[in-house]
């Protein structure tokens, strides 16, 4: 670690003295002999490409990037701070050509020459001390937490792909893979993913380009997972001698669950009942034999279980979780709540005492930017000291401190399910959104006319619905002989060729 750093400062500076240097010479140019200053250029030029391609550089298979071991890990971002500014580096050195030829030509004109130095030695030396910023950035916006060296017997592929902020969905299915009982490999399509994901144990490679995956996707591979519907995931499709299954980020009765690309997968593995059903509701015609029932292991272990006869509120404080979904890329797919009304209930809430998590999603504003300010304005109730605002940290461990949910129609909901702690849904103003909600039966619906405190009352005195949630939570989660985790392994275990 300490010898990166020392090349991050070496190079740093190398871009510095380059951008001084050449200002020098530019005054020379001026004052003096322009064809002097023109032949020490080229020599700087030449001397400064040598020191920059000694510099170890970043190892790859055709766009896959990776370094062989562990320790080595923190080089990747050397290197991306690199890849970053290597082609600019070429074209100076190019350019420092073109400028050699201008100067011959223009000898004979003084004025001509001059300015002609001036013009580009000024620039130049601003574009070098630009291009030291540009590797700071490309260095730094990197954190890479988990690089390890290829090897050529993976069976299992976990694949993600998706905007910033989509690593969650690689996040909560990792540590599932890790205790798997077969070798796996996360492979990731934007650079991103790695300075997002949480630190595992499994190799992750970042393969840019499709004509990259072929040095990846060795013969070992049997099985891609995939946590989406990224448009990449295309690239990986065409390998028709792999199985492609799909597990999804969470189980939910998002309209984005009734999509026709599901058709196109080896395998869906499903977490109960209620998503069959529901593909069933869409008139998808999935062949039964496509589908495996897994529930969501990655809960187990980790969410605590509500007794079924715990009362909540009677002891301690209640804490209530909100953790609403974002907008959606489309209209039909927008179940947010974030809206100034629920700024006013949430503040109502912590005025009795009670205290309120937000945890938004990831993805919050992205698409509509209205969002941002609302989100602002929730942050503004810091000045509650029952308000916590968690923008990143882990929405389980979030789950496991409230006694009480406040949600949308999101994954979240199913999730909270695990716990059988009470949750309340917020009411959907459009018909074509509650259309097929079944996750919705044991929950409260926040209705505008009721109002957040009165309902949070009402279930502080008597928790009516938990009779209801331990049936949904079959349904949605599944039933499993051992555990979800067995249920997960045995459908591998099933589809694997090479045991």
């Amino acid at each position: 670690m300490y010898k990166i750093k020392i090349e991050y400062l070496k190079l740093m500076t190398l871009f510095s003295i380059r951008a001084l240097r050449l200002g020098s010479i530019g005054f020379l140019s001026i004052i003096s002999d322009a064809q002097l200053a023109s032949a020490i250029l080229l020599l700087n030029e030449f001397y400064i490409g040598v020191l920059y391609f000694s510099y170890p550089k970043l190892k790859k298979l055709n766009g896959a990037y990776y370094y062989e071991n562990e320790a080595e890990k923190n080089k990747l971002r050397f290197a991306l701070g690199q890849t970053v500014v290597s082609e600019k580096i070429n074209n100076t050195i190019f350019n420092g050509l073109v400028f050699l030829v201008v100067v011959l030509l223009l000898n004979d004109n003084e004025f001509l020459l001059k300015l002609v130095s001036a013009l580009y030695f000024g620039l130049t030396g601003i574009y070098y001390l630009s291009l030291c910023y540009k590797f700071i950035i490309g260095c730094f916006s990197q954190k890479v937490t988990n690089v390890r060296i290829l090897a050529s017997n993976f069976q299992l592929v976990l694949h993600g792909s998706g905007p910033k902020g989509s690593s969650y969905q690689i996040n909560q299915w990792s540590e599932t893979f890790e205790k798997l009982p077969y070798s796996a490999l996360i492979l990731v399509r934007e650079s991103h993913f790695i300075g997002e994901m949480h630190e595992n144990g499994l190799p992750v490679v970042w393969v840019q380009k499709m004509t990259s995956l072929d040095e990846v996707l060795t013969d070992s591979v049997e099985l891609i997972f995939y946590t989406s519907n990224a448009n990449k995931n295309a690239h990986c499709f065409r390998r028709f001698e792999y199985k492609h299954i799909f597990i999804n980020h969470g189980e939910s009765d998002k309209v984005v669950n009734q999509n026709k690309v599901l058709r196109s997968y080896d395998k869906l593995f499903l977490a109960g009942e209620i998503a069959k059903n529901r593909l069933d509701e869409a008139g998808l015609e999935i062949d039964e034999s496509k589908i495996k029932f897994v529930g969501r292991p990655q809960l187990e272990g980790i969410l605590n279980i509500k007794e079924s006869g715990d009362e909540i509120g009677l002891e301690e404080p209640i804490v209530l979780l909100y953790a609403p979904t974002w907008e959606g890329f489309s209209s039909n797919a927008n179940y947010c709540s974030i809206t100034p009304w629920i700024v006013e209930q949430i503040e109502e809430v912590l005025k009795i005492g009670i205290t309120v998590i937000f945890k938004p999603h990831p993805y919050t504003g992205s698409v509509n930017n209205e969002l941002n300010l609302i989100v602002k304005e929730l942050t503004m109730l810091k000045r509650y000291e029952n308000f916590y605002y968690e923008s990143t940290g882990d929405l389980y461990n979030y789950m496991n401190q409230s006694d009480l949910l406040l949600c949308d129609v999101s994954s979240v909901l199913n999730d909270y399910l695990y716990t059988l702690k009470p949750s309340i849904v917020t009411e959907m103003s459009r018909d074509e959104l509650s259309s097929f909600t079944p996750s919705m039966q044991a929950s409260y619906v926040l209705k505008e006319a009721q109002g957040l405190v009165t309902l949070v009352n009402k279930v502080m005195e008597s928790d009516s619905l938990i009779l209801q949630r331990v049936a949904l939570k079959e349904k949605s989660l599944g039933r499993h002989s051992k555990s979800a985790s067995d249920s997960f392994s045995k459908a591998i275990e099933g589809m694997l060729v090479k045991r």
